[in-house]
């Protein structure tokens, strides 16, 4: 990722310069036969932006209004979690409604922590909630709060990049071709066939071709599924069924045909895979 404001990214389209804030249908361009140039705007040398700064922490930060107008408004209701009031003001800079349905507002540095620990603390988290129990863990527009947070061009995108690596598929490269392949929805079979290259079929778990007939488990020995599957049938607690006499057997088996496990409740030793 760039880690550059937007306002710094120039577009231009036939020699004028694209106006900001607009999508490209927004502006007329919709088809993929166009040639847009992208330029970036330069400072000094010696100066330092403000976004140019790795101390996420404690940089200081300050809600742009007049950059994010569309979008964020002015409160005067306290910051939600800290408590800073109109006397803070000079120091944190002004609140901003975080837009949950009970108006709570924050300055900027307080909303950059809330979202630090709200993704680091939930490891699946792929939203930011309002802090506040009378709002019910009400979802927060990402848009908002990022402005709010006064984020620069590389936490941006660090932070968005940590949502969407935990939005995306699973995804395996191929032994053959080395291509990113991702399961088709709905597709619980393990025995691949990549589209890019079709060659020979793979497995999804140790991507090694596949050895061996079946849709599940395929046959090379080192795959972990394989391993964990023996691993969990040899270690299946021991019962002793009426029919036996003196003799343990394990309460779980898999099915020799498709290899799913089937776990003995009572009665007879006959079983019938569903």
């Amino acid at each position: 990722a760039i880690d550059t404001p937007v306002d710094d990214i120039i577009l231009i389209s036939k020699g004028k310069e694209l106006a900001s804030g607009h999508t490209l249908a927004q502006i007329g361009i919709i088809n993929h036969m166009h040639l847009i140039t992208v330029k970036f705007t330069v400072v000094g040398g010696a100066y330092q932006p403000d976004y140019d700064s790795d101390d996420e922490e404690n940089r200081k930060r300050k809600i742009d209004f007049y950059r994010y107008k569309h979008l964020l408004k002015k409160s005067q209701a306290v910051d939600c979690l800290l408590g800073y009031d109109d006397d803070d003001i000079a120091i944190e800079g002004a609140r901003a409604d975080i837009g949950c349905p009970e108006k709570h507002a924050m300055v900027a540095g307080t909303m950059y922590k809330w979202i630090k620990t709200s993704l680091e603390k939930n490891m699946k988290a792929v939203t930011v909630s309002c802090p506040m129990s009378d709002c019910k863990k009400y979802v927060l527009d990402w848009d908002t709060i990022t402005a709010i947070a006064a984020m620069n061009g590389k936490e941006y995108a660090k932070w968005t990049g940590v949502i969407e690596q935990r939005l995306r598929p699973p995804t395996k490269n191929c032994p053959h071709c080395k291509a990113e392949a991702q399961r088709k929805q709905g597709v619980i079979i393990f025995r691949m066939r990549c589209t890019a290259c079709r060659n020979p079929d793979w497995c999804w778990n140790c991507e090694q071709q596949w050895k061996g007939g079946g849709l599940i488990y395929c046959s090379n020995a080192n795959c972990k599924l394989i391993q964990d599957t023996n691993k969990f049938l040899r270690d299946a607690p021991k019962i002793t069924p009426a029919y036996l006499k003196n003799v343990s057997i394990p309460n779980t088996r898999a099915c020799p045909s498709c290899l799913t496990f089937i776990e003995h409740k009572e009665k007879c030793k006959h079983m019938t895979c569903v």
